[in-house]
């Protein structure tokens, strides 16, 4: 699996549409988690930055594939995408995507088999 993190510039005055259009993402869960599914993307967090330089909206992103997880998104005709494209259209003064520096993932403790006791 590959992350990213996308930093979107946003345009003056144009921040509390971006708040809005991500807060939309967490009302229309099941219809994100279908695009997500839909363009293989494993997981996402969005970020809003409100910065004095100006503000910003970071997507931080997991795929096995990101080529063809922007493929499906910019081809798809989910409306949650097709709005997420025009919203981006409208708010975003720059895309940048940072150099990856780090990346670490523990691996999960293990479960204990068998069944749970009471005050596990």
């Amino acid at each position: 699996m590959h992350t990213r993190c996308i930093r979107i510039r946003l345009r003056p005055g144009t921040t509390e549409r971006a708040a809005e259009w991500l807060r939309d993402f967490e009302r229309r869960r099941e219809e994100s988690l279908t695009s997500m599914r839909s363009s293989g993307m494993v997981w996402e967090s969005a970020f809003l930055d409100r910065g004095k330089d100006g503000d910003e909206v970071l997507l931080v992103q997991c795929s096995h594939d990101f080529e063809s997880t922007s493929r499906a998104f910019l081809g798809s005709t989910l409306a949650i995408d097709v709005e997420a494209r025009t919203v981006m259209q409208e708010i975003a003064e720059e895309f940048r995507t940072p150099e990856l520096m780090v990346h670490l993932v523990a691996d999960p403790p293990e479960r204990p088999q068998g069944p749970a006791r009471h005050g596990d």
